[in-house]
């Protein structure tokens, strides 16, 4: 290995370890040798100097370092795109997203999801109709934005939950969690109990359990919530405040509650009863 080529590959490590620990001191200091052309450039090398003033939430010195990348690609815009969104500043995401000469799957993901997250269902689905339109493969976490975008259309989801099963996409936790949070919140217990019970046992994460426990809350399926709570808690799940909170909403009075105790013989070991208490 020559000499150069050592420095270049010790640089991207160290800069690679900035990136990760967010250190922004030593990161700056590499940043300025590499404008003084003591690295030769590379598209690599700037994208990663994207990166770290990303996650460092310095967007303007970001937006800069792009703007100093003499070849841009795919990736460059895409870390800048998720830069912007995580800020909350999608239209100027959205503007660098139309700069973009092929978007990938990433491109189309980090807005759909942007998008899902703040309530723009037509802009969502827009852009998933385009991923379409242009074959694009789309993946569990296109579908799960979408999902999360079309949460006022149940005729929708119900399209959406078909596709997603004929796509072999509903082997994703992420779209059975959009399905299931779906499902939970609107009232529809057969279809959440449906997605809850084919997810499995060592797919379910947290969110699983806590969506189906509020579906038994809003259904008023005390008996219910109380068991799926034990059976979480077994699971080696943590439960926090609104874990607990949706146990005691599905029960209509506390005579209830501490009746559903006592059909439960471990339940005053799982913290429920001292909350209660």
């Amino acid at each position: 290995m020559t000499q150069i080529s050592w420095a270049q590959q010790s640089f991207r490590q160290i800069l690679k370890t900035c990136i990760a620990n967010k250190d922004l001191l030593t990161g700056k200091s590499l940043h300025t040798i590499y404008l003084k052309s003591l690295i030769p450039s590379s598209t690599y090398l700037s994208n990663h100097f994207i990166l770290l003033y990303s996650k460092c939430n310095l967007l303007t010195t970001a937006h800069h370092a792009f703007n100093q990348t003499h070849e841009p690609n795919v990736f460059s815009f895409n870390a800048l795109i998720a830069a912007y969104v995580k800020e909350s500043l999608i239209h100027v995401a959205h503007q660098l997203f139309d700069q973009i000469p092929q978007p990938d799957l990433v491109s189309y993901n980090t807005l759909i999801n942007a998008y899902a997250d703040c309530g723009d269902a037509l802009s969502a689905l827009r852009l998933f109709r385009e991923m379409r339109e242009m074959g694009l493969a789309m993946d569990g976490f296109t579908f799960s934005g979408v999902i999360t975008a079309c949460c006022n259309d149940v005729g929708l989801i119900r399209q959406l939950h078909s596709l997603g099963f004929l796509s072999g996409f509903d082997s994703y936790v992420s779209v059975k969690n959009s399905l299931l949070t779906y499902y939970s919140k609107n009232g529809f217990l057969e279809e959440a109990e449906m997605v809850f019970h084919g997810m499995g046992e060592e797919v379910r994460d947290e969110v699983s359990w806590n969506s189906m426990i509020v579906a038994y809350g809003q259904h008023k399926k005390g008996l219910k919530a109380l068991e799926l709570y034990q059976d979480m808690v077994h699971s080696g799940f943590e439960v926090d405040m609104f874990t607990l909170a949706s146990v005691l909403t599905a029960f209509s009075c506390v005579e209830d509650l501490f009746g559903g105790f006592s059909s439960m013989p471990g339940a005053s070991k799982l913290g429920l009863i001292k909350i209660v208490m």
